[in-house]
């Protein structure tokens, strides 16, 4: 008992005041007392890793910059599904498929794999492209990428988005198509950013509790107390140098579209009206408390018939208030240094509470950056570590 006291403080001292630069060289840390915290903190090979970013990237604002530029996925393709909600919402679902066949064994016994991305994400996007090509040749031979309303090419049919808001989390009904299209199959869920929100909203809701297919889920850089902790801002010298590049590529997404979402921002404006969509636009986004700005309000008024404040919508999206009532094992993964999705000492002394969580901690990696190698090609570590971590869920379900 005093050992295990001794441990968790000491952990807790690390987390809480080494400097991510230090910690760069040191091993990942588990929090979590539940069965599934257990059996990965016995099993994982990837814990016992020492994870070496480049120099640079131990900057969180140059990791998320460089990655979201550089990096490249070639030798994976999509086949586009439509599903209807019951609410006449449309949902564009896409079948990942590598162009080229994986020589890892296929199984029936793996489970259907959901992946959910981060609200600026579509199937065009690499981060998310490159996660589904790891589960692929990792012998998950069923990847759906699942895109939100009125994004990636789906017409909005309804007039609410499902990017900010949890009120609108369709995870639910693409599970219910998933399982008539895959029956008797179990389905995981996977994703990042927004995406590890709904997929928290969901593990923590009835509907989970009396659906027997879901096995669970992994996800990484989840936005997990913006209410406490706050959207905070990185006081390192690299991170101001790149806040100009990553707010304009936020802004651009949001409003003007991008790739397999070029009718998004007349949606935006449609939604909230010229008046507020001119004060969006007009963010000189100079400076990370633009990007603040950006998501905490200028989002927020997308829902104004639903939000009370700008702090009813932080205390919304947030997922710390999960804790206790999750009905499947979930493994979260977060960087120490992640600016957009802090999680404080505090969150730490509530994670033992509910024994279906396992949450990660990576001194670096700042948020969805964990950039391995810069050149030839930029390469990440965290698909790794959540692809053996989805594995490490499948086989704890198994043995139960």
């Amino acid at each position: 008992m005093l050992l295990k006291l001794g441990t968790g403080i000491g952990a807790k001292i690390r987390f809480s005041k080494a400097h991510p630069i230090f910690k760069k060289w040191t091993y990942p840390e588990i929090f979590g007392s539940g069965p599934i915290s257990n059996h990965i903190r016995k099993n994982s090979m990837t814990l016992r890793q020492m994870y070496r970013s480049p120099l640079l990237c131990t900057s969180s604002g140059f990791a998320f910059w460089f990655r979201t530029k550089y990096e490249k996925c070639a030798g994976i393709d999509a086949k586009r599904i439509f599903v209807e909600v019951e609410d006449g919402g449309l949902l564009g679902l896409d079948k990942m498929v590598l162009e080229s066949p994986s020589n890892t064994p296929s199984s029936e016994e793996k489970p259907v794999v959901l992946v959910f991305p981060g609200g600026n994400e579509t199937t065009y996007s690499t981060k998310v492209r490159t996660l589904c090509k790891h589960f692929l040749r990792s012998g998950f031979d069923d990847v759906i990428m699942c895109n939100y309303r009125g994004k990636c090419n789906t017409p909005l049919r309804t007039p609410q988005f499902t990017f900010p808001f949890h009120q609108f989390n369709d995870v639910a009904p693409i599970v219910r198509h998933v399982e008539k299209a895959y029956p008797g199959r179990k389905i995981l869920l996977a994703g990042d950013c927004f995406g590890a929100n709904l997929i928290v909203d969901y593990i923590a809701s009835d509907v989970c509790k009396n659906t027997d297919s879901v096995i669970g889920g992994v996800a990484h850089s989840i936005q997990w107390n913006s209410v406490l902790s706050g959207m905070k801002l990185a006081k390192e010298p690299m991170f101001s140098l790149f806040v100009k590049p990553w707010a304009k590529m936020t802004k651009d997404i949001l409003i003007h579209g991008k790739r397999g979402s070029e009718n998004f921002g007349k949606m935006v404006l449609e939604k909230i009206g010229k008046d507020n969509y001119d004060v969006i636009q007009s963010l000189s986004m100079e400076s990370y408390s633009d990007v603040v700005t950006l998501h905490r309000q200028g989002l927020a008024k997308l829902c104004d018939d639903i939000f009370v404040d700008e702090e009813d919508y932080v205390r919304e999206v947030s997922s710390h208030n999960k804790v206790g009532s999750l009905n499947r094992p979930i493994v979260l993964i977060n960087a120490a240094d992640d600016p957009t999705a802090p999680v404080s000492l505090e969150d730490v002394d509530n994670f033992d509470k509910d024994p279906n969580l396992c949450f990660w901690f990576f001194g670096t990696g700042g948020h969805c950056g964990y950039v391995k190698t810069m050149f030839p090609t930029c390469t990440n570590y965290i698909d790794e570590v959540v692809v053996e971590c989805a594995q490490l869920l499948l086989d704890f379900q198994k043995n139960r």
